[in-house]
């Protein structure tokens, strides 16, 4: 005797018992006896694997955009499994989503399955609204403990003030309104110079027009309405008012406040005492030298006992609860003593001296946090020599908080805080902790990305944030769509869950309390106010912070009297505040309002129409009231009925609100169904006695049709157990159930597939069931086969059509056809070889083969390819793509495009030859597509022809870069910026939108649409520079693609890219030979050391010795051009607005030297990713 061993690995895959089949070949010396062949079974002891939704909930952030609702198992399975789901919910699918149908299918092998659900954004103010999927009854899975998933697509009420250009700052009014700035003018297609008041539902506030003459950077909400303004104007309605001006309420200025500062205004903040703090970038204030902050008294008047003294801007002020001041800005000292970028002062405005972060670079927003630690936001790098990107926090001494380091990518402009501690940041960035989030993220309060925050996806920069009352988050900045849904310049999210505030007072009325938590707006200061009439307030003082809120003691409140109180709030992000208004009406030792159902129940006369349920006040209040209330009951909300959504609510002298449910008349047979609303705690009322309604609606269907999905399916004999789907006409509140059985057809019963019969039982509510036939695997080639179910003997339903259900097993043994993968191929002269390929499809078994060869058409073999022929195999079982190579020879000759055929012939071993079997291969002349590109550009750019060798110079030109190693797109960029900034392109005059048309069909060619026209047109009109904007085009990913669909992939190692923009960037030319394999090999030397310093030192190098050559000198740049220079060549891309204008104000007041911000630039965060991406490419020798 002698063994073979068979050891068993065991894995957790549901596979059904399998077989492992030991067949005797020809032994030696010995012959073949009778048992040749050993069947050895594989028991499987795998249960199946249960599936569930990876969570029970989730909620959109915008609405626009998908969520995915993923069903998970629980261990993968051999068999592929289905899950039919159901959807409700109070959302309309194909109105407000769609989503992919029902089932979903997770592969064998898989653990995982997903359905999309694709929001609809309509402009209609309709509430959020859910979508709910139930899992029905799997395939070869269990069901797990998460079968109803609830997605919340949140409102954004059409909210879209549609700004004509970006904002920069927002503040929110106590009442509710929305205060704008920026370097707008119109709102809504209506003149609105740089500020404008927006209604809580976006629309403009018509009645409130201050017409500033230029932009503004900061706003702030004093307590008694009126608005502080700051930014770069110098009139407002007309009126002289430099840089900082007070308005009233109803939008007109304040004559009385002039303070008179000499240049922008950036931040602005009100202390306690009603004097108001402002940095920016001005050196005077009302003719007294102040230098970048100030301290004005309250009527306007320069406070001359403050005099901090900054080096340079201020672009944030916070104020600490104990009356300390933060700044942030890109000063580095403060009354002569070093402070980088970031320091306190005391109330006097004096330094303090024990607080001294030292961040690396500029501060731009500071906020509060409840428990005193100090956000801040920038493009820093380090603080106090700790690492940290553009976001940190500090503790209360000014050291670095470690646990926390979301880490920015880019920039950070704006911050703001939620009472549950949950930050929002807005900026330049497009991932932190790098997760993808594009100019806007939410982050838990240790620091870490809250990922549940849907990556709303703006198109530009976020400016300026700000949160309202109610927790919904409003961003400003520089964008003109939200994941890509049109917003321009500012927009608003729906918070997920509640704003919590409660206001209340000590029995004795000795204190108040206001407490605070969910997403409601952090606040850093409180005052609070009380009125008998709503309309005369009187102030009771300043609150002060206690654990989650804020308490003001030492009072002596009234008695058994109705009167009201206000508490008013500050938020503020170091740029802008906001005013936070809350008022509860009192009753202290006596009784208020109350509300109650005006009955507990009633029915509905049948399965329509409506019902409405009535809250009633027992008195009319001076305050407006809502009434939350919980839907509960046995109906189902989006299925069985429809209700308004909670709350609702009672104007202030009304005493009635209402809910409507409106009921949905389906055909379900189904017990009378309830919709139970219970009230929760109402606002400015106390709750009466009747709190829960319940509603009843009466049934009028007759019993369900079953029936089998359809008629017939097919399937794979390799797949096994086919899975039969059987429906009900409608769901019932009766359990259903079918008898069914199999019977054989052209197929055998346990040969071909193992009958089955039974009874399937549909519980309550249930749609769909499976039946599950075991299919047989054979090895007979058989062609395909059936079989039928039939359904019988219904109870509490009757039986529909079709009542059978034909299931055809296709067979899976084939020799399968032989075919090429394409019908063409498309090369270049120049690729060296084209690879053909051949696939097996249809069946693997026995081993195959083809024949293939080569064949003229207008291509001639050994001149423009070497002929190919042969033989392609297969082997038994094996199904491989299999491939051969065909020379192409690369000439001198301008030639149009060749074609030769490959054709496959004569296969063997049963295979069959399928289609295609021959394919064309086009060789298209390189030099000709340069030519016919080259053409092109004297076309669009220059309207004519070229000139005699025009074309062929340029084309010579740019096949020599391309041997040099530099990619074939940078002889099209030279080009274009040469013609663009010809005299004879000058000379034509075009406009704005002409010349923005002409950049789309010369580097993407395309027509822009009027709206791409117009945001361009935008930024020329703001001041954005037309090579600045040629930028954007050349260095967009639509122009690469562009150039890489007309001649393929061109890219080369990122060193040849950062050299040869070192040559465009400043001498504005194409390399010479010499001089670019001079500076190439010094950089591959620095690449291979993988030193950093040493390739930036290169660059400096570089940069300076061209800035100073007399070809430089020559070009006569000016410091717009310079700037230009530098982004195209050091950062390689388009300038937005706002930086190029900072840029040009540095280097116009002297800030900067040209060789300084030569050096910020090279030394920059975006100029380090260029770094290592030359350092990760690794050494090119």
């Amino acid at each position: 005797t002698g063994t073979a061993t068979i050891t068993i690995t065991a894995d957790t895959l549901y596979e059904g018992d399998e077989s492992v089949i030991l067949t005797m070949g020809t032994p030696t010396y010995a012959t073949l006896g009778a048992t040749t062949v050993h069947t050895a079974t594989i028991t499987d002891d795998d249960a199946a694997p249960a599936v569930q939704w990876t969570s029970a909930s989730q909620a959109s952030v915008y609405e626009s955009g998908t969520m995915t609702v993923t069903a998970q198992l629980s261990g993968a399975s051999a068999f592929a499994v289905t899950v039919p789901f159901a959807v409700t919910g109070t959302a309309t699918d194909g109105t407000d989503y769609t989503i992919t149908a029902s089932p979903i299918t997770i592969p064998a092998g898989s653990t995982t399955g997903t359905a999309t659900i694709t929001i609809i954004n309509d402009t209609l103010a309709e509430g959020s609204e859910t979508v709910i999927l139930t899992m029905g009854t799997p395939t070869n899975a269990a069901p797990g403990t998460t079968t109803v998933h609830t997605a919340t697509i949140m409102e954004d009420d059409g909210f879209n003030p549609n700004a004509n250009n970006a904002v920069y700052a927002i503040a929110v009014q106590g009442d509710g309104k929305i205060l704008i700035g920026g370097g707008f003018t119109t709102i809504g297609g209506t003149t609105r110079n740089r500020i404008a008041r927006l209604n809580t539902d976006g629309s403009l506030d018509t009645s409130f027009n201050p017409n500033a003459n230029s932009g503004i950077w900061s706003i702030a909400v004093q307590g008694d309405g009126k608005i502080l303004i700051g930014g770069g104007f110098t009139t407002i309605g007309g009126t002289t008012r430099n840089r900082i001006a007070r308005l009233n309420a109803n939008g007109s200025l304040d004559t009385s406040f002039n303070p008179n500062a000499n240049s922008n205004v950036n931040a602005i903040a009100v202390q306690t005492d009603g004097k108001i703090l402002i940095g920016g970038d001005f050196t005077n204030v009302g003719g007294t030298a102040r230098n970048y902050i100030a301290r004005l008294n309250a009527t306007g008047g320069l406070d001359t006992s403050f005099n901090p003294n900054a080096d340079s801007w201020v672009y944030s002020i916070a104020l600490q609860a104990d009356g300390m001041i933060l700044i942030g800005g890109q000063f580095t000292t403060i009354g002569g003593t070093a402070r980088n970028y970031i320091a306190r002062l005391n109330a006097t405005g004096g330094l303090d001296t024990l607080f001294d972060p030292d961040a690396d670079s500029w501060v731009y927003s500071i906020a509060l946090q409840a428990d005193g630690m100090i956000l801040v936001g920038g493009q820093f790098t380090s603080i106090g020599a700790i690492p940290v990107n553009c976001i940190a926090r500090l503790n209360t001494d000014g050291s670095v908080d470690t646990s926390f380091d979301p880490i920015a990518d880019s920039d950070v402009y704006s911050i703001a805080v939620r009472a549950d501690g949950m930050i929002l940041l807005g900026g330049q960035f497009t991932s932190i902790d790098w997760e993808t989030r594009n100019y806007i993220a939410l982050l838990n309060a240790d620091g870490s990305l809250d990922t549940s925050f849907n990556n709303p996806v703006p198109n530009g920069s976020v400016l300026s944030v700000a949160l309202q009352a109610d927790g919904k988050i409003l961003v400003g900045g520089a964008f003109t769509n939200i994941s890509g849904t049109a917003r321009n310049y500012m927009a608003r999210f729906a918070n997920t869950e509640a704003a919590l505030q409660t206001l209340t007072s000590a029995e004795d009325g000795s204190s108040l309390t206001w407490m605070r938590s969910g997403t409601s707006p952090e606040i850093e200061r409180v005052a609070f106010e009380k009125s008998d009439d709503m309309s005369i307030w009187t102030s009771l003082g300043s609150g002060t912070r206690i654990s989650e809120g804020w308490q003001l003691t030492g009072l002596s409140l009234p008695l058994n009297q109705i009167f009201y109180i206000r508490a008013l709030g500050y938020s503020s992000d170091g740029i802008s505040t906001s005013l936070m208004e809350f008022v509860q009406i009192f009753n202290i030792g006596g009784s208020l309002p109350s509300v109650q159902w005006t009955s507990s129940g009633q029915s509905s006369a049948n399965e329509s129409g409506t019902m409405t349920v009535t809250a009633q006040l027992s008195e009319a209040s001076g305050l407006t009231v809502t009434v939350p209330f919980t839907v509960t009951g046995t109906a189902t909300n989006g299925t069985d009925y429809t209700i308004t959504a909670s709350p609702i609510t009672i104007p202030a002298g009304s005493t009635t609100g209402t809910a409507t449910i409106t009921i949905t008349n389906d055909t379900a047979v189904e017990v009378n169904e309830t919709v139970i609303l219970t009230m929760g705690t109402p606002t400015n009322v106390t709750l009466g006695s009747t709190t829960v309604h319940t509603a009843t609606i009466t049934d009028d269907d007759g019993p369900p049709t079953v029936q089998f999905q359809s008629a017939s399916s097919s399937g794979s004999e390799a797949i096994t157990p086919a899975a039969i789907a059987v429906t009900l006409s409608s769901a019932s509140g009766n359990t259903v159930t079918v008898n069914y059985a199999t019977a054989d057809g052209t197929a055998t019963a346990d040969s071909d597939y193992t009958a089955v019969s039974g009874t399937l039982t549909f519980n309550p509510g249930d749609m769909s069931k499976t039946i599950n036939v075991p299919i047989i695997n054979d090895t007979a080639v058989e062609g395909n086969e059936n079989f039928t179910v039939t359904l019988s003997s219904p109870s509490n339903a009757t039986i529909g059509t079709p009542a059978t259900h034909t299931y055809t097993i296709n067979d899976n043994d084939s020799y399968g056809s032989i075919q090429l993968s394409s019908a063409t191929y498309s090369v270049t002269e120049n690729i060296g070889t084209v690879t053909i390929i051949a696939t097996r499809s249809g069946g693997s078994s026995g081993a195959v083969g083809i024949s293939y060869e080569t064949s003229d058409e207008t291509a001639e073999a050994g001149f423009d390819y070497t002929s190919a022929s042969g033989t392609l195999s297969w082997a038994d079982g094996d199904s491989s793509n299999k491939t051969f190579t065909v020379d192409i020879i690369n000439d001198t000759l301008l030639e149009v495009d060749e074609t030769f055929t490959v054709t496959l012939s004569s296969p063997t071993g049963g295979a069959s030859s399928g289609s295609p079997v021959s394919t064309t291969v086009t060789i298209t002349d390189e030099d000709v597509l340069i030519m016919d590109l080259v053409t092109w550009y004297y076309e669009s750019i220059l309207n004519r022809l070229p000139e005699p060798g025009g074309a062929e110079g340029w084309t010579a030109e740019i096949q020599r870069i391309d041997a040099l190693g530099i990619d074939i797109k940078e002889g099209f960029i030279a080009l274009g910026k040469l013609f663009f900034n010809s005299a004879e392109y000058i000379n034509m005059n075009t406009t704005d939108d002409e010349y923005i048309t002409d950049l789309y069909e010369t580097f993407l060619g395309r027509t822009p649409s009027q709206s791409e026209v117009d945001y361009w047109a935008g930024e020329l009109s703001g001041g954005l520079t037309r090579n600045l904007l040629m930028n954007y085009f050349i260095f967009s990913q639509e122009f690469m693609q562009y150039m890489t669909d007309y001649f393929g992939d061109t890219s080369v190692r990122p060193e040849y890219n950062l050299v040869n923009d070192l040559f465009r960037g400043f001498l504005s030319r194409l390399p010479d030979d010499g001089g670019f394999n001079y500076w190439l090999a010094q950089m591959q030397t620095a690449q291979c050391n993988g030193n950093a310093q040493e390739i930036r030192d290169l660059i400096l190098q570089m940069a300076l010795l061209f800035l100073n050559s007399q070809e430089y000198a020559n070009r006569n740049t000016s410091n717009s051009e310079y700037i230009e220079d530098l982004y195209n060549g050091i950062l390689r891309r388009g300038a937005e607005l706002s930086g190029y204008l900072f840029w040009l104000e540095q280097l116009n007041n002297g800030t900067y030297t040209r060789e300084t911000l030569l050096t910020a630039f090279v030394n920059s965060t975006e100029f380090q990713t260029r770094v290592q991406q030359v350092i990760d490419a690794g050494c090119a020798y």
